[in-house]
């Protein structure tokens, strides 16, 4: 997706609140098919990683978008926001 269709959806998740929470035990066959159950109700979700996993953040995003088949909207600080395709 190109930055310039991207850009309204980073406003429209500005005001989004996390929908689902990354804990310890990571990117779970049940963590990922929460994600898909959100994206049947809404096409942009926003993800927060709990902190002390903060430091896996890339391999997480990873796994998401690779197990829902969705697309990264924007990334800040501990959390990020995907787009169903």
């Amino acid at each position: 997706m190109e930055a310039k269709s991207k850009k309204p959806m980073k406003s429209k998740a500005m005001h989004l609140e996390p929908a689902l929470f990354v804990g310890k035990s990571g990117v779970t066959d049940n963590f990922v098919s929460e994600v898909k159950t959100q994206f049947e109700k809404n096409k942009l979700i926003k993800i927060k990683i709990q902190k002390s996993i903060k430091d896996k953040k890339e391999e997480i995003i990873d796994e998401v978008l690779k197990g829902t088949n969705s697309e990264l909207i924007e990334t800040k600080g501990n959390t990020f926001v995907i787009f169903k395709k």
